[in-house]
């Protein structure tokens, strides 16, 4: 788990955002609840403009933990993409 997460961050981190997805898609295989790997996923998938999956990421992330404020505000960030405006 944590060797496919930390290639992921090393992909990011050198902006190979599809190939870093992979990686933490193969973290999340093994660990499913692990939030950093969702986090940095749905990150990625903001890079690639995939910003339908990437709120379909944020949104599991919150569902771990609903009060992790970097997935809330990067789900706003992908939802303004796309003009998904809601108003509670």
């Amino acid at each position: 788990m944590k060797t496919n997460y930390q290639k992921g961050r090393t992909l990011q981190n050198n902006k190979q955002y599809a190939e870093a997805v992979k990686s933490f898609e193969k973290a999340l295989v093994i660990s499913p609840d692990f939030i950093d790997a969702l986090f940095n996923k749905g990150l990625c998938l903001i890079q690639l403009k995939k910003y339908s999956e990437a709120i379909e990421v944020f949104d599991s992330a919150l569902k771990i933990d609903p009060g992790y404020s970097p997935a809330l505000y990067n789900l706003g960030s992908a939802q303004l993409q796309l003009k998904q405006y809601s108003f509670a």
